[in-house]
């Protein structure tokens, strides 16, 4: 059984319908499945109805992490897994299979983010806005299907980011939910990788699922005064700091990894992927 959850916000409301349409179009859900879409802010058209789609309005906005375990909650009576979901993407053919044969872990699809792909009349490059996108649907698809055969395997990870994330509930079930005290976005699943590394639960990437993630529509592309925007990182990064130290803050916020040059056995940690030693060993440094 699975819970899937998609937060939509007022700036980036133009997004959400491409993401559901595209959502609905190639995921094949189960008859006990259930989809949530989370109207944060009043972005939802208020006439809007799906029968696949359960529709919950807040009075006030949440942060990214309260609106995850408000789904999350409503996964474990169900000890379903979870499938949590930004409004900037667009899904593909079988994006859903590799995620759900992921194993016990915590996993992400690939994205244009980290993947640069082009056809003749589409670009994914790291940062896309719609008008990137429509009308090149067909190309999406054959970029993501080429890509699904040259990248079969699961990719253990460091770290991956929750823009589109499934936690089993055998995983959610023993890290419990997301830390909500970095504000209204970014930090909490960082947080929520280094929990799982110190459990020896595996953080990955699943090569196979491929999605287009117009990066930061959300968060820090979403048109706020670029003040607002450092406003809330400085405030995110003394909470990680609070909570982790100086090095893994840089390291899991920022991919500063300046901290291993220093120590071989560091080094030697990360690459061959014993996290769980290197957190223990830089945490509150």
């Amino acid at each position: 059984m699975k819970f899937f959850g998609m937060v939509s916000t007022r700036t980036s409301a133009a997004y959400t319908p491409y993401a559901i349409k595209s959502f609905l179009d190639w995921t094949a859900l189960e008859k006990d499945d259930r989809f949530y879409l989370i109207d944060n802010d009043g972005g939802v058209d208020a006439g809007f109805s799906n029968p696949a789609i359960t529709l919950i309005r807040h009075p006030s906005p949440l942060g990214f992490a309260a609106n995850v375990n408000q789904i999350m909650r409503l996964a474990k009576e169900h000890e379903a897994d979870l499938y949590f979901l930004n409004n900037d993407i667009i899904f593909t053919p079988h994006w859903l299979e590799p995620l759900a044969a992921a194993g016990p872990g915590i996993c992400s699809p690939a994205s244009n983010f980290h993947f640069g792909y082009r056809t003749r009349d589409l670009v994914c490059g790291k940062f896309m806005d719609l008008a990137d996108y429509i009308g090149h649907e067909r190309d999406l698809n054959a970029i993501a299907a080429e890509h699904a055969r040259r990248n079969r395997q699961l990719v253990r990870q460091f770290m991956v980011w929750f823009f589109c994330i499934r936690i089993p509930f055998a995983v959610y079930s023993v890290v419990g939910e997301l830390d909500e005290n970095f504000g209204p976005g970014g930090g909490e699943d960082a947080d929520y990788c280094l929990r799982c590394h110190l459990l020896d639960i595996p953080v990955c990437t699943a090569g196979g699922s491929f999605v287009l993630h117009f990066v930061g529509k959300s968060t820090w592309r979403d048109g706020r005064p670029a003040e607002d925007q450092a406003a809330r990182v400085l405030a995110l990064r003394k909470v990680f700091v609070d909570k982790w130290g100086t090095s893994l803050a840089d390291m899991a916020l920022e991919e500063k990894c300046g901290v291993l040059d220093t120590d071989p056995a560091l080094r030697a940690a990360f690459e061959r992927g014993n996290y769980r030693r290197l957190i223990e060993s830089l945490r509150s440094r």
